[in-house]
C-alpha cells in the first residue's frame, strides 16, 4: 500500500496547485472588472457634481470638486450613488489662486442611467433642503445608515474633500505654466477700505456702484479673462491724497483699460473713463 502513497500525494498536491492557479487567474479579472467599474462610477460623479454647479456660483477661471461616494445601490440599469460633495471656483486675488465662490461639504443623492457601453448618465440629483427642512429631507432622501455621516460631518471628510478639489486647481495652475499660492478667502489678508480709515458710508456707496462691480472689495486686485485677454481689477488707496483709485489693466502689456478715481472723504468721483 506504500507504494502508491506517493503518486497520491503528488496527485493531490498538483491538483491543489491547478485550483490555487485558477482560483488566482479568475480573481484577477474580477479585480479589474470591478475596478473599472469603481473608476466608472467615480468619474459619474464628479461630472454629474461639476454639471450640477457650474453657473450656480460667482464665476472663476478654474472649477474643482470632491467627494466621497458614502454608498450606492444598483436596480437593473439604474444606480443610486449616496455622497458627501464639494464644488469651487478658483481665481487669482493677489497673486494667490483662491476658491472665489462654491461651497462647503453637502449630501447628495445622484441617480445614473447605465447603459450597456458602460456610460452613465445623470436623471436624478437631490440635495437636501436648507433650514428647517434640512433633518426631514436628509431621513427621506437617504437611508438611515448614512444620516449620522450627513448630518455630522468629519474633519477628516472635509479635508480630504477640500483637498480633491485643491487638485484641479493645481492642475489648471500646471497647464498655464504659473506658480501660486492655493487656498481659500479666509487662508489671506484682504484689507478693507474701512480697516485704512474709509468711513463705512463711503465704502458702502463704492460697493453699491454697479460700475465697479468687476473689482475686488479690499484694496488689492484680482484678475479677469475676457475675450480671451487677461485682465487686472485693482484698488489703491493713497491715504495721503484721501483718493481711491479703480484701475484696469492689461495683464501683460498693463496699459491702462479704464480708471476711476474717488474723493476717499465723501466718495464724490474725481475721474472716470
Amino acid at each position: 500500500m506504500r507504494w502508491y502513497q506517493k503518486p497520491l500525494i503528488w496527485t493531490i498536491v498538483i491538483v491543489i496547485a491547478v485550483c490555487i492557479a485558477l482560483a488566482i487567474f479568475f480573481q484577477k479579472p474580477s479585480d479589474g472588472q470591478n475596478d473599472k467599474e469603481t473608476a466608472g462610477i467615480e468619474k459619474a460623479v464628479s461630472t454629474a457634481i461639476l454639471d450640477r454647479n457650474g453657473g450656480s456660483y460667482l464665476s472663476g477661471e478654474c472649477r474643482g470638486e470632491g467627494h466621497y461616494i458614502m454608498d450606492s445601490a444598483a436596480d437593473g440599469t439604474t444606480l443610486t450613488a449616496y455622497v458627501l460633495t464639494m464644488y469651487g471656483e478658483y481665481g487669482f486675488e493677489d497673486g494667490n489662486f483662491v476658491k472665489v465662490s462654491g461651497s462647503g461639504v453637502i449630501p447628495a443623492v445622484i441617480t445614473f442611467s447605465q447603459a450597456e457601453d458602460g456610460s452613465d448618465s445623470v436623471i436624478d440629483y437631490q440635495m437636501p433642503e436648507d433650514g428647517e427642512g434640512y433633518m426631514a429631507s436628509i431621513e427621506r432622501l437617504f437611508p438611515k445608515a448614512l444620516w449620522s455621516q450627513c448630518l455630522e460631518i468629519s474633519s477628516s471628510t472635509a479635508t480630504e474633500l477640500k483637498t480633491q478639489e485643491q487638485v484641479y486647481a493645481e492642475k489648471y495652475l500646471a497647464s498655464i505654466d504659473r506658480p501660486a499660492t492655493i487656498g481659500e478667502y479666509g487662508d489671506f489678508d484682504h484689507p478693507l477700505l474701512t480697516n485704512l480709515g474709509v468711513s463705512v458710508e463711503v465704502s458702502n456707496m463704492l460697493c453699491a456702484n454697479k460700475d465697479l462691480s468687476n473689482y475686488p472689495f479690499w484694496v488689492g486686485n484680482c484678475e479677469r479673462i475676457e475675450a480671451g485677454i487677461r485682465y487686472i481689477y485693482q484698488v489703491a488707496y493713497d491715504a495721503k491724497a484721501r483718493k481711491i483709485t479703480y484701475s484696469k489693466l492689461n495683464y501683460d502689456t498693463k496699459a491702462v483699460a479704464e480708471k476711476y478715481v474717488f474723493d476717499a472723504t465723501n466718495g464724490q468721483v474725481l475721474l472716470e473713463p
